[in-house]
């Protein structure tokens, strides 16, 4: 099956009050097949919004790239 959803090197931070940064993704690899599901879970804070909000275009990575139906 070809990926509908592919990262690669996705890397995304904010900078927080207090001028710290704090890495929120870091994602190497993913690929998600038409027809395959998939669950996100963790922690709050841990990136799932922002990971979705990456996906969707809705915010930019950092870092790598991510394709959206080839």
């Amino acid at each position: 099956m070809d990926s509908v959803i592919d990262l690669r090197g996705v890397r995304k931070s904010f900078v927080v009050p207090g001028g710290e940064t704090v890495d929120v993704l870091d994602v190497p690899a993913f690929s998600l097949a038409a027809g395959e599901q998939c669950a996100l879970e963790g922690q709050s804070g841990s990136g799932k919004s922002t990971l979705l909000h990456v996906i969707s275009g809705s915010m930019r990575p950092d870092a790598g790239r991510v394709l959206i139906d080839g």
